[in-house]
């Protein structure tokens, strides 16, 4: 990995959620800037695997149509995503098998 990717990665991402220009301290950010940051720093380095529990939630209209983009372009790039959400047609959306829990447990095939 060359030395600015995740640096570049980051300018990237941030521009795509119009966060380029913001100076401040983290401390001051709202519930859907900080789960862009979130976002953000677990795409810096490539990973492919990723772990997420209700990306959604949070967020403005705007941002959750770029992470639904986000997610599309992870899956063609053939990333694993564990994503925890009780919102079924993303699921679907970028899902080649779903697993439903229930209580706990998987619950059975209907």
């Amino acid at each position: 990995m060359e030395q600015n990717e995740p640096i570049n990665k980051a300018e990237s991402l941030m521009q795509q959620f119009g966060m380029e220009d913001l100076h401040t301290r983290i401390s001051s950010f709202s519930k859907g800037i900080w789960k862009k940051v979130l976002i953000i720093s677990s795409l810096l380095h490539n990973p492919d695997l990723i772990f997420l529990d209700e990306p959604l939630s949070g967020l403005d209209a705007n941002s959750v149509m770029i992470i639904k983009d986000i997610l599309e372009q992870l899956v063609a790039h053939r990333k694993t995503i564990f994503y925890s959400s009780h919102i079924m047609d993303v699921v679907e959306k970028i899902s080649n098998r779903i697993v439903l829990l229930l209580d706990g447990d998987i619950a059975p095939e209907m």
